[in-house]
C-alpha cells in the first residue's frame, strides 16, 4: 500500500465488443468484427502481463466490463477466464463481478467463469417490450432476463441493471421493473435515471423533438419512488444509483469510490496508480497495434495536485450514503473539510442538500435528488 492510499488494489478488464450498439449508450464500444477477438484478447494478456508490477500484491476485486463481453464466442470467452485466473493465481481476490448480456447468458459460458467468477451484472434496463425496443435492447421479449437469471441463480451473486426516466415510462412501469427485479433473485439492483448524451441516436432523436423525456418534476419522482420501492423489498441504498441487500454490495465499485487504486487494462480502460490517473488508446484497432509494436496502451495521463485530488476525493466519498468521513478525510489529504470546502458547505447545508453529522458529510434525500449539483462544487 503506498502512503495515504487504501490498501486493495483493483483490476478492471474493458471488453468493447456488443453485437448490437443500444440507441443510448456512450460507452467504448461498438459491433467489431468477430476476427479481432483473438488479437484483442492477445493484446489484453500482454498489457497485463507488462503492467502489472505497478499494483504490487494481489487484486482483492476484478471487474470484467464492456461493451458486453459476453458476446465473445466461446473460445474468445475461454481465453478471457485464463486471463482472469492467471491474474488471480496468488489469492486475495474477494469478488470477481463479469458483465453480461442475458440473451448470451448460456449454460455453457456460466459452467466456463464457475470457481472465478462471484457475481454477475445482468443488462436489464427494463422489462417493457415496447421500451426495450426504444432503446435498442434486444431482444425486445424480456423473457430473456429471467431465463438468465435462473440460471445464475444460488451460482453468483446477480445485479441487475434497470433504467428510470425513459421516454414514455410512467411511474407505475418503473416501479413494476423493480418489482420483476427483486422476484428475479437480484441482490443488487443499479437503477440509473437515463440521460441520453447528444453523441447517441436516442439522444439526437431527443434534440430534434422526436422523442420527449420525462419533466424533471416526473424523473425526480422516479427516483424517489425506487428508493422507497428498493427499501421495501430489503434493498438498502449505499450509493446515487446503487442498492443491495446487506453483504451483495459492489466491493469494486465501493473502493474506487474511497479513491483505491486500480488498474485498467485493454481499450478505454482507465487506470488510477501511484497518484496518476491515466486513459488507454480507445480504439480497439489501434490499441491492438501498439501493443504488437511494444508501445504503451496509455495514451492520456494526468497527476493530480493536492486540492484537486481532495476534491475527487470528496466528490467520490459523497456519491456513498456514508458520506465524507471528516477524521478520514483530514488524515489522508491535509486538508480540513470545513474548511477547504467552506462556500460548498455552507450554501448546500442551508438548501437543505447536505447534512454535517456524527463526523460525516452526507447528501440528505433531496440532496440525492440534485446531487450531480452539489457534487460539482466540491472539485477544486
Amino acid at each position: 500500500m503506498r502512503s495515504g492510499e487504501p490498501a486493495a488494489p483493483g483490476l478492471y478488464l474493458h471488453i468493447p465488443f456488443c453485437a448490437r450498439k443500444c440507441a443510448y449508450c456512450d460507452f467504448d464500444s461498438a459491433v467489431y468484427p468477430s476476427a479481432m477477438q483473438p488479437a484483442y484478447l492477445d493484446a489484453v494478456a500482454r498489457e497485463l502481463a507488462a503492467r502489472r508490477s505497478e499494483v504490487p500484491g494481489p487484486f482483492a476485486t476484478v471487474y470484467v466490463g464492456g461493451g458486453s463481453p459476453s458476446s465473445l464466442d466461446d473460445t474468445a470467452w475461454a481465453w478471457l477466464w485464463d486471463i482472469v485466473a492467471e491474474a488471480t493465481a496468488s489469492g486475495g481476490c474477494l469478488e470477481c463481478t463479469v458483465e453480461m448480456n442475458p440473451s448470451q447468458t448460456t449454460a455453457a459460458k456460466l459452467a466456463r467463469i464457475q470457481g472465478l467468477a462471484t457475481r454477475v451484472s445482468l443488462g436489464a434496463q427494463t422489462f417493457v417490450p415496447e421500451l426495450r425496443r426504444a432503446l435498442g435492447r434486444e431482444p425486445s421479449d424480456p423473457a430473456c432476463i429471467a431465463r438468465a437469471a435462473q440460471r445464475i441463480a444460488g451460482r453468483f451473486r446477480l445485479n441487475l441493471d434497470l433504467m428510470h426516466s425513459l421516454p414514455g415510462q410512467s411511474p407505475a412501469a418503473a416501479a413494476a421493473d423493480i418489482d420483476r427485479a427483486v422476484a428475479l433473485g437480484a441482490g443488487h439492483v443499479s437503477a440509473y435515471a437515463l440521460t441520453p448524451a447528444a453523441e447517441t441516436p436516442l439522444g439526437a432523436a431527443v434534440a430534434r423533438g422526436e422523442i420527449a423525456m420525462p419533466d424533471e418534476d416526473t424523473q425526480i419522482a422516479m427516483l424517489r419512488g425506487a428508493r422507497e420501492r428498493l427499501a421495501a423489498h430489503g434493498l438498502v441504498q449505499y450509493e446515487i444509483s446503487n442498492f443491495a441487500r446487506p453483504g451483495e454490495e459492489c466491493r469494486h465499485n465501493l473502493a474506487t469510490w474511497a479513491g483505491c487504486e486500480y488498474l485498467g487494462i485493454g481499450a478505454a480502460a482507465c487506470s488510477y496508480v501511484g497518484g496518476e490517473r491515466s486513459r488507454n488508446e480507445p480504439d480497439p484497432a489501434r490499441y491492438i497495434a501498439r501493443i504488437a509494436a511494444e508501445r504503451a496502451a496509455v495514451r492520456e495521463r494526468e497527476r493530480l495536485d493536492a486540492r484537486p485530488r481532495a476534491g475527487e476525493l470528496a466528490m467520490l466519498a459523497l456519491r456513498t450514503c456514508a458520506g465524507i468521513d471528516i477524521a478520514a478525510f483530514a488524515a489522508r489529504t491535509g486538508f480540513d473539510p470545513h474548511m477547504l470546502f467552506a462556500d460548498a458547505l455552507r450554501a448546500h447545508s442551508a438548501a437543505g442538500l447536505l447534512e454535517i453529522d456524527a463526523g460525516r458529510i452526507r447528501l440528505t434525500e433531496a440532496g440525492r435528488d440534485l446531487a450531480n449539483c452539489v457534487m460539482e462544487d466540491f472539485l477544486l
